[in-house]
C-alpha cells in the first residue's frame, strides 16, 4: 500500500533553542489541520535541543529528526527542503510559535484557488510587547496582476520573510530553488526573489497566526558582527530584487523595488555605524561610495539620521554618523536608552 504524502511540509530548523523549542513543537502539534510532517533539522547544537526533538519523534510519528553539522539556518532549512514530502512547504523558527489555526488559514486561503504563494500576517513579540503589520485581502491568479500585490508586500515590509508564508514543494523542487548558505543576513529576501520569479499567483490572507519573538541577541541587535559580510549580503540581495523587477516589467514593482532597495542600502551604511569595531576611515568612505545611489531616490530615514543621508559630501555624511553614533554609544554606556 502507498503512504499517503502530506499535505504540509513544516521545516524548522533548530540551534540552541532549548527554552524555546517546547513551545514551538507543542503549537505545531496542537494544529486544527492535522495532515503535515514535522521536519526538525539539528544544525550542531550544543544544548539539550537535539534531544527534545528525538524525545518527540518517539511520540509522535509526523515527526522526522535530522541532526546535522553546524553549518547555519540556510543550510538547515535546504535539507529541510530535501526531504520534504509535502505538497506545500511552509518554514517556521524554533523561537517562535503558531496558533492552533495557523495551516487551517493556509488550506482556506486556497480553497477556490491553488495560489502558488500565500502570505499572511505575523507578529513580533519583544519584551512582552506584542505587534503586527496588518496585510490587505488581495491576490493574483495570473501574472497580469502580480506586480500589484508582489508591490504592496515590499512597500509595508513583509516581502523578505520565510515564516509567514507557504510555499509549492514543486516549484521549490523543479526549479532547484535554495537558500544562500553564503550569506549571513538577508538570506530570508534572497531566497523570496529567486521564488517569485517563478510563480504566477499569489494571496495575501489578512489572519495573524504567526508569531516571531525577537532576542536582543538576536543578529538585528548584533553590535558585533563582521561589516562586510552584511554589505556584500546588501548587495546581493539589491541585485535579486532587480532581476525580479526586470522579470515583472511593471512601473509599479520598479518604483517599490527602487524605494526597497534604498531601504535596506540606508540601513546598511545606519548599521555600519552601529558596530562596536567599526571600519577604518578609509574603509567607511569606500562603503559610504559605493551605497551613494541609495542617496539619489528620495529618502527614506527621517528626523536626525535624515539629514546625514541628505549630504552629498562622503567626508560630510561620515563625520555626520561617526558624531552622532559615538554621542548615541556613549549615551548607552552611562546608562541613557
Amino acid at each position: 500500500m502507498v503512504k499517503k504524502l502530506p499535505v504540509f511540509s513544516i521545516i524548522v530548523p533548530v540551534y540552541n533553542t532549548e527554552q524555546f523549542i517546547n513551545v514551538c513543537i507543542d503549537s505545531l502539534l496542537a494544529q486544527t489541520f492535522s495532515d503535515f510532517e514535522l521536519l526538525l533539522i539539528d544544525d550542531g547544537s550544543t544544548d539539550r535541543s537535539g534531544f527534545i526533538c528525538d524525545e518527540y519523534e518517539k511520540k509522535d510519528s509526523r515527526i522526522r529528526v535530522f541532526h546535522e553539522k553546524n553549518s547555519g539556518v540556510s543550510a538547515a532549512r535546504n535539507k529541510g527542503m530535501e526531504k520534504a514530502c509535502g505538497r506545500y512547504i511552509n518554514f517556521v523558527d524554533s523561537d517562535d510559535w503558531v496558533s492552533a489555526d495557523y495551516l487551517k488559514s493556509y488550506v482556506e486561503a486556497r480553497k477556490e484557488f491553488d495560489y502558488d504563494i500565500v502570505y499572511t500576517e505575523m507578529s513580533r513579540e519583544f519584551e512582552g510587547v506584542i505587534s503586527n503589520v496588518p496585510l490587505n485581502n488581495i491576490s493574483a491568479e495570473s501574472t497580469v496582476s502580480l506586480p500589484d500585490v508582489l508591490s504592496e508586500l515590499l512597500n509595508c515590509n513583509e516581502f523578505g520573510y520565510a515564516c509567514n508564508k507557504s510555499l509549492k514543494t514543486e516549484i521549490i523542487h523543479s526549479r532547484q530553488i535554495r537558500f544562500d548558505s553564503r550569506l549571513p543576513y538577508h538570506e530570508d529576501a534572497v531566497f523570496m526573489f529567486d521564488y517569485c520569479l517563478t510563480i504566477e499567483s499569489v494571496r495575501l490572507y489578512p489572519v495573524c497566526t504567526y508569531y516571531y519573538r525577537i532576542h536582543l541577541s538576536s543578529q538585528s541587535f548584533n553590535r558585533n558582527i563582521d561589516f562586510n559580510q552584511h554589505y556584500l549580503s546588501c548587495i546581493i540581495e539589491c541585485e535579486k530584487i532587480h532581476l525580479l523587477a526586470d522579470h515583472l516589467k511593471s512601473h509599479v514593482f520598479n518604483n517599490a523595488a527602487k524605494l526597497f532597495s534604498q531601504k535596506e542600502k540606508q540601513m546598511t551604511i545606519i548599521n555600519m555605524y552601529r558596530l562596536n569595531n567599526v571600519p577604518k576611515r578609509k574603509k567607511r568612505l569606500d562603503y559610504l561610495n559605493k551605497l551613494r545611489d541609495c542617496f539619489s531616490y528620495g529618502n527614506y530615514e527621517s528626523g536626525v539620521l535624515g539629514i546625514g543621508m541628505r549630504l552629498k559630501n562622503d567626508f560630510l555624511a561620515d563625520l555626520f554618523f561617526m558624531s552622532i553614533f559615538s554621542l548615541s554609544k556613549l549615551f548607552h554606556r552611562i546608562g541613557f536608552r
